[in-house]
């Protein structure tokens, strides 16, 4: 997974590989260990990223969601062990910003919704499967995209969810 911050460094997450930050300007990678720390990476599997200010959203396979301070390095991490996180599992494989500046979690087994105010996650949506993109159209309507169960759509307006899954007909999600 990659993303750009506002400084044009480039964030790089693999699989077994950590986090990487690639500078263009001087051409130069550093390389973010996992570990145990303040300045360490939970868990060295990455699967999401996503810019938060000056902030970086770290989803791992089983290391729960990683929040790095670009300005300092050190690391906080939730995971579904902190009660007091309250996220729905250890392996987040979508993080998404909406145009609001709220901070959306897809994990293996959900949908959450991290609240600012309490420092924790709200589970918006219990799906059994990894939520593995997500995000918003021109409407306001999120979109959730599920490994094995479709589509989710979520109209923060009213409150709804949809699911639009896999049928063998016309018109529908192939």
């Amino acid at each position: 997974v990659f993303c750009e911050d506002q400084q044009g460094r480039i964030w790089i997450g693999s699989d077994d590989g950590g986090l990487s930050c690639f500078t263009p300007k001087e051409k130069s990678f550093v390389r973010y260990p996992s570990g145990e720390g303040a300045k360490m990476l939970s868990y060295h599997n990455v699967h999401a990223l996503c810019v938060d200010d000056d902030k970086l959203w770290v989803g791992t396979y089983t290391g729960g969601i990683n929040v790095l301070d670009m300005k300092n390095g050190h690391v906080k991490v939730y995971s579904s062990d902190n009660r007091h996180a309250n996220l729905d599992d250890e392996s987040a494989y979508s993080i998404y910003k909406d145009i609001a500046g709220d901070i959306w979690v897809g994990t293996m087994q959900g949908i959450n919704l991290y609240n600012r105010t309490t420092d924790s996650f709200i589970r918006m949506q219990e799906v059994g499967v990894t939520t593995l993109d997500i995000d918003q159209d021109r409407q306001g309507l999120y979109w959730f995209c599920t490994q094995g169960r479709g589509i989710y759509q979520y109209n923060s307006a009213t409150g709804t969810w949809k699911n639009y899954s896999y049928a063998n007909e016309e018109h529908a999600l192939c």
